[in-house]
């Protein structure tokens, strides 16, 4: 599920092209192995600029594993993008 706002409509002071955003995710790798789901919680603010056709995404993720028989632990990721479209 992801959902993303602009707080510019209801906030004078928030600059128009920043959106705040957040994703949750719960993936099941194998349906034939019990407690191993995977869940990411994220929260990103991306600035829009030439007219939406690109933004700069800065993103802080969670992410939990329950199968602890993985060699990944729970993490926070940050994560910054540029996306250019022509």
């Amino acid at each position: 599920m992801m959902a993303g706002y602009f707080p510019s409509q209801v906030l004078s002071f928030w600059p128009e092209p920043l959106e705040i955003a957040s994703r949750y995710a719960v993936i099941s790798p194998d349906l034939n192995i019990e407690s191993n789901k995977q869940r990411e919680l994220a929260l990103a603010l991306n600035w829009f600029f030439a007219e939406h056709k690109s933004k700069l995404t800065t993103e802080l993720t969670k992410f939990t594993f329950e199968d602890k028989e993985l060699p990944q632990d729970n993490e926070l990721r940050f994560r910054l993008q540029l996306d250019i479209s022509f």
